[in-house]
């Protein structure tokens, strides 16, 4: 019997050795080689590839809103060059500054400041030498009649055409409610159109603290996800627009269950286009029949009659969930969500177009401030950043490719065991070269001998 043991161990040593082959999991590791305090990252991938991170460092009150690119899909970074400065108190509940980058390579950056008093304004400035240089930054909708510009966001269409999204009154409304509005602009950002209504209720508007975000498809369709405050429903949905932004239809539900509350949820939802056309949004609710913090994925045909689905991402792998971001590969086979939890930042994986997820935490930190954001490079990976602690302060933590989760087969009598390792492409790796895999062999005596196979080689 030893004997047959000893055998089987071996065996199963020599079918493991089949595997022990390929490269390193990539892990999470910090943007910049120093140590320096930064915080909010927001990330955006342009037409020829490049990657784009904006971010802030806080100087007292104030906070200087800096920027760098990769040309290499987030391996190396560029020096870091300063866009502006904002009031810091500004920064926050989804309030990021961002900057894209137009085909003709004219690079926007928009942010929400203090205009007069405690009005804000979206402020937008733009740079045609890579960030070298920057125009005086100017509100894209300058009103005098102490209504506000909140919670912006910004997309670039393929012809060259830049949309900013926000939160503000809508004076042809006259209900005290905020609206989604849009400007464009058609000669890079030197002018702006007059605002157009995106949340065409015909009663109720948006929730007035809640992010909301715009993409713009190959073809041109432009798409709003926001949440609603319809007699205090706080659900999300998609305003759609099939003429460059001109109007907007009645908008389409996303979220399947309803949520009420008198008070402000502060979390709004994110969304982007594949090249199918699909629309992918992810965003955290409370609804009425949950009673708790739920982050959820939907992705949605536009203008189809498709079934909405909401996909639970975060019961069973955290408590509390939050500020979720969505990012899909360009045939939206494989889509990344990342997220805020009480385990930390996670990201969860899917690579059956949304149907199913893995997860993986990221960092462990556990913050209402991590300000998750992820993105899917031209060389066909998902590309996060976050905001985590070093050193006692705020930077920047940033994965190619997803930090790597732990399985461990089971070990007792006549059990085997190895330890593998995930990456967030699926491939199994070894985070830690040098840690070796292992068989287990059982004797009569009840003693088990792990007897260590192949060390410091990966797992594929």
């Amino acid at each position: 019997m030893v004997i047959l043991m000893v055998i089987q161990s071996v065996i199963i040593a020599v079918i493991l050795s089949v595997f022990l082959s390929g490269i390193p999991c990539a892990a999470a590791e910090w943007m910049f080689p120093d140590a320096s305090s930064r915080q909010a990252p927001k990330v955006t991938v342009a037409a020829d590839g490049t990657l784009i991170t904006t971010y802030i460092v806080q100087s007292g009150r104030d906070a200087k809103v800096m920027m760098s690119t990769s040309a290499d899909h987030g391996l190396v970074w560029s020096a870091p060059l300063q866009i502006s400065t904002v009031l810091y108190g500004t920064i926050g509940l989804q309030r990021q500054p961002i900057t894209v980058k137009a085909p003709n390579g004219t690079l926007h950056a928009i942010w929400e400041n203090v205009r007069t008093g405690n009005t804000l304004s979206i402020y937008h400035t733009r740079s045609t030498d890579g960030g070298v240089t920057w125009t005086t930054p100017t509100p894209v909708y300058l009103v005098n009649d102490g209504r506000s510009q909140d919670f912006s966001s910004i997309a670039v269409a393929p012809n060259g055409t830049i949309y900013v999204s926000f939160l503000s009154a809508d004076l042809n409304a006259l209900d005290g409610l905020q609206h989604v509005l849009v400007v464009r602009s058609m000669d890079d950002g030197v002018s702006w159109t007059k605002p157009v209504r995106a949340d065409m209720f015909t009663e109720g508007g948006a929730c007035e603290c809640c992010q909301q975000n715009i993409a713009v498809s190959r073809e041109g369709l432009v798409a709003i996800a926001f949440r609603s405050n319809i007699n205090n429903r706080r659900d999300v949905f998609l305003a759609l627009s099939a003429d460059s932004g001109a109007s907007f239809i009645t908008p389409v539900p996303i979220q399947t269950g309803t949520w009420t509350i008198d008070a402000c949820p502060a979390t709004g939802p994110s969304l982007m286009f594949d090249t199918t056309g699909m629309l992918h949004t992810s965003w955290r609710d409370t609804r009425d029949a949950v009673g708790r913090n739920v982050v959820y994925y939907a992705r949605y045909l536009p203008f189809s009659r498709m079934m909405v689905q909401n996909i639970d991402l975060s019961t069973g792998h955290a408590d509390e969930a939050e500020y979720p971001f969505v990012a899909a590969s360009p045939s939206g086979e494989e889509v990344a969500v990342i997220f805020e939890s009480s385990r930390g930042v996670q990201i969860a994986r899917s690579r059956d177009g949304g149907q199913t997820f893995q997860h993986q935490v990221v960092d462990p930190l556990t913050t209402h401030t991590a300000y998750p954001h992820i993105v899917w490079t031209q060389d066909g990976h998902p590309f996060a950043a976050w905001r985590s602690i070093r050193s006692g302060i705020s930077d920047i933590q940033v994965v190619r490719e997803g930090a790597t989760s732990v399985r461990e087969w089971g070990i007792g009598n006549g059990e085997w065991g190895i330890r593998r390792t995930f990456d967030l492409m699926g491939r199994e790796c070894d985070p830690t070269p040098g840690r070796p895999a292992f068989v287990v062999t059982s004797y009569p005596d009840g003693t088990l001998t792990r007897k260590v196979i192949l060390p410091g080689n990966p797992i594929r």
